[in-house]
This record gives C-alpha cells, sequence and structure tokens, in this order.
C-alpha cells in the first residue's frame, strides 16, 4: 500500500507504441507536493517514454526512494512538508548516499538568492522557479544535468586511469620505480615503529634479453614474467620493474630463510620463461635508513658475483 500511494504513474497521453514495447527510460525521481502542475512536470518527464517517473511527496520519502534503488536524477522541491531540498542535499552529502552522486534540479516557488546559493552549493545542478512556462524547458534541464553527471564521471574515470598508469607499468603492470619507493618507504616507517622483518628478492633478466632478437620478444618477456611473478606473490608483498631488465619483490614479514624459499619459486618460475637469468635475496636492512634504490644496489652488487649464466639461487 505504502508504495503505491509513493509512486505515480506515467501519464495516459504517452504513445500507444511505448505502452506497447514496454520500453522505458531512465528512472527519475520527482519530489513535490500534490498539484495540478507537479502533474503536468511527471506528464512533460514521462511524454514518449523520455522518464520512467517515480513520484513522492515528503523528504522522507525521497530519502527511501533514493536508497532502494538508482535515480539518474532527481527533480526536488524545495519547500517539501518535513524538510527542505537543502536538508536532503546536506543528508545525502554527510552520508555518502547514493543520492549524492545523482544530479538534483531543485524547484522553488519564487526566485530567493540565498536559497539558490545554498542549494547549488549543496550539489544541485539547478536551481528552477516553478511556472507554467517551465514545464516545457524542464526535459531540457534534466537531460543536461545527466549528460554533465557522465561527463564527470568519465572525467573521474580517465583520471584513475591515469593515476594507475603513472603508479604501475603498463607492459608488466608492476609498480614503476617511484611507486615502489613509496610502498619501501611506508615498509622502513613500519620497521622503525614496529619491528619486524623485510626481505627484497632481485630478478635480473638482463642477459635474456641481451639474447631476445627484437623488441616484441622482449615486450612479450617482461609481460609474461610480470604476469608469473604477480601470480607467485601473497596480497601484502609487492614488486616493481626497475630500468627494463631487473624484477625487484618487496616481502614485508619475511625473513632470510623465507626470501630463499621465494627465490626456489621464483627460480623454477623463470626456468620457463628463459634460459638465463639471476636471482639473489637482499636479505634484511641492518638499519632502515637505506632507500630502496641504495637497497638494490647491494642486491645488483651480490648478483654480479654470479660467475655463470644460467638458472641460479643466492
Amino acid at each position: 500500500m505504502m508504495h503505491a500511494a509513493m509512486t505515480e504513474h506515467r501519464s495516459a497521453v504517452e504513445p500507444s507504441s511505448h505502452r506497447a514495447t514496454g520500453v522505458r527510460g531512465p528512472k527519475l525521481l520527482v519530489a513535490d507536493r500534490a498539484s495540478e502542475l507537479r502533474t503536468h512536470i511527471v506528464d512533460a518527464l514521462s511524454l514518449g517514454g523520455l522518464y520512467d517517473v517515480a513520484v513522492v511527496e515528503t523528504g522522507a520519502e525521497v530519502l527511501a526512494q533514493a536508497a532502494a534503488q538508482p535515480f539518474e536524477a532527481v527533480v526536488l522541491a524545495y519547500d517539501l512538508p518535513d524538510m527542505t531540498g537543502v536538508d536532503i542535499l546536506r543528508t545525502w552529502s554527510a552520508q555518502g548516499t547514493p543520492g549524492h552522486e545523482c544530479p538534483v534540479v531543485v524547484l522553488a516557488d519564487e526566485w530567493a538568492y540565498p536559497v539558490a546559493l545554498e542549494a547549488t552549493a549543496g550539489g544541485a545542478f539547478d536551481y528552477v522557479v516553478k511556472s507554467p512556462d517551465m514545464v516545457s524547458t524542464l526535459p531540457l534541464i534534466v537531460v543536461r544535468a545527466i549528460e554533465r553527471q557522465k561527463l564527470m564521471e568519465t572525467a573521474r574515470d580517465l583520471e584513475l586511469r591515469l593515476a594507475q598508469q603513472a603508479r604501475y607499468d603498463p607492459l608488466t603492470h608492476l609498480c614503476r620505480p617511484n611507486h615502489f619507493q613509496e610502498l619501501y618507504g611506508r615498509e622502513l616507517d613500519r620497521l622503525k615503529r614496529y619491528g619486524g622483518f623485510l626481505a627484497l628478492v632481485l630478478v635480473d633478466c638482463s642477459r635474456t634479453l641481451r639474447s631476445l632478437g627484437d623488441r616484441a620478444a622482449k615486450e612479450q618477456f617482461l609481460r609474461m614474467a610480470g604476469l608469473r611473478l604477480a601470480g607467485q606473490i601473497r596480497s601484502a608483498d609487492f614488486a616493481g620493474i626497475f630500468g627494463r631488465a631487473q624484477l625487484v619483490v618487496a616481502l614485508p614479514e619475511t625473513t632470510d630463510t623465507g626470501a630463499s624459499a621465494v627465490c626456489r619459486r621464483l627460480a623454477a618460475l623463470f626456468t620457463e620463461l628463459c634460459a638465463e637469468w639471476a636471482i639473489g635475496p637482499a636479505g634484511q636492512p641492518e638499519v632502515c635508513i637505506l632507500r630502496a634504490g641504495a637497497y638494490l644496489d647491494l642486491a645488483d652488487y651480490a648478483l654480479k658475483l654470479v660467475p655463470e649464466p644460467g638458472p641460479e639461487v643466492r
């Protein structure tokens, strides 16, 4: 009974083809007191299946509907019986609820600059004064609000992808040197504070890469090496690539014995991938002041002491 009272069906003036096919547009929530103007608003938004409109009359119903299902946009009257439209915007913002990410158009009985400023500052896309003339332009305003929201989501996705590319090498999907240094620095801070263990394992593939002919073959090798390496480490571990020939794995809370065991697993792994490589643990930091680069220089020096090429574990 409550759901039936909260939701108003689309107007009967919609084309018969829309009714026959059952095609529905994006979900739209309209929140306003019952009135002839509200009926015209709902008719304009639902005409021809432009939107699948749900109608409520109170702020509590708005919050409940937005929490229960996603909406493409909300048309929200400022003066609802139990709270204002700005109160709803504040609630969404404070709670981080789904409605906070939904474009909102606030409707008001009259123009008031402080209210308009408060609504737009609270996240509303637009502030529109109710009038008979407004009914014909409201669908366009809602369309623009939805388009803007999609553009913002696309921009956020692009920003996340760019940030991901800055942290991880696109070929191997391992940490870039700067990101590895950052993670390594956090581990050193943890050791300074709480003590414990931290081991590094270095995989030198320079001999194999020099033996491969073209660039495509080298990239294929590194791609497979990164994929296989990521599959061999724990979620707490992190691996990176330095230059184009050395892969490094940081092993928090791992002793020298544990690092040697990891080396043995990696030895079996890289035997399948290449004929010439060297793997070695860098051991534990005596004092927690070495940068990752300096620490790896020590491991690199140890690997250079390996006299013969081939699968060796140190």
